[in-house]
């Protein structure tokens, strides 16, 4: 791989993967022009099970088997499908840790991960999202469980608290330059009101900015604008508030819509 070539990890669940989460993957892969690698991790009670130590091995190496040949068919269908380069890898240990361990030595540009929404959806359960989050300082995408980046239509970009200058954050020049209609911010105000929004010209991009008070129903109202807005990716800047971060993720969970959190600078 070229040192200029934009990668991307994707964590999967070989046992249960997301049409979704492969699309989303695919749609920035053929929209940034990068490469992709799957990465699965096994937990060991899942290899193991067996009573005697040859019984283990065996085990062991049957899953390792079964994982290579499902990865390896993956990988080749979406390459060739869609014209893109797609790796894999995998490794047997502790999901967390693992996981952790890859996105550090590998320096990904961009990590995708399926969105918490369902017992589908396993790969993200047990806060996973939420510890790659806290312990990861590159960008991440929790990817919508419908509504998929279609690198051939409109990209609606919503951003979190405009006051973030987020062109100096990795990724967003290329989500920027790919928006196509008018990004739409929504900001947080102790100002009394309802929300309101500003119309406000660029020379390269007309910005809707929303503003809500801040109080128990934000939340609530910055969901329903999102879903009145059409946008299909909503950044977050993950230093400005990361407990108000972490909430906006799990009120997420019922709007579909992609997350991007952003690297830390």
């Amino acid at each position: 791989m070229k040192k200029d070539e934009f990668k991307i990890i994707t964590l999967i669940n070989i046992a249960d993967s997301s049409k979704h989460l492969m699309e989303n993957t695919i749609g920035l892969a053929k929209m940034f022009d990068a490469t992709v690698e799957l990465f699965y991790v096994m937990k060991p009670l899942d290899v193991v099970g067996a009573e005697s130590q040859l019984s283990a091995m065996r085990n062991i190496n049957e899953k390792y088997i079964k994982a290579e040949n499902k990865l390896k068919k993956l990988a080749k269908s979406l390459s060739k499908e869609h014209g893109i380069s797609v790796s894999y890898s995998y490794v047997i240990g502790h999901i967390k840790n693992e996981i952790l361990s890859k996105l550090n030595k590998t320096n990904a540009d961009l990590v995708i991960m399926g969105k918490r929404k369902s017992k589908r959806l396993k790969l993200v359960s047990n806060n996973i999202s939420e510890f790659i989050i806290k312990q990861y300082n590159g960008s991440v995408i929790i990817a919508s469980d419908g509504n998929s980046i279609n690198p051939e239509a409109d990209l609606k970009l919503g951003m979190f608290n405009s006051t973030v200058d987020y062109s100096t954050l990795k990724c967003m020049d290329k989500f920027i330059y790919h928006s196509t209609k008018p990004i739409v911010t929504f900001n947080v105000s102790s100002k009394q009101g309802k929300p309101k929004a500003n119309d406000t010209t660029a020379p390269a991009n007309k910005v809707v900015e929303y503003t809500f008070e801040k109080n128990d129903n934000t939340m609530s109202n910055i969901r329903s604008y999102i879903n009145k807005s059409a946008v299909n990716v909503l950044c977050l800047k993950r230093d400005e508030d990361k407990k108000f971060a972490l909430s906006l993720n799990k009120m997420l969970d019922k709007v579909d819509v992609s997350l991007m959190i952003s690297d830390t600078v």
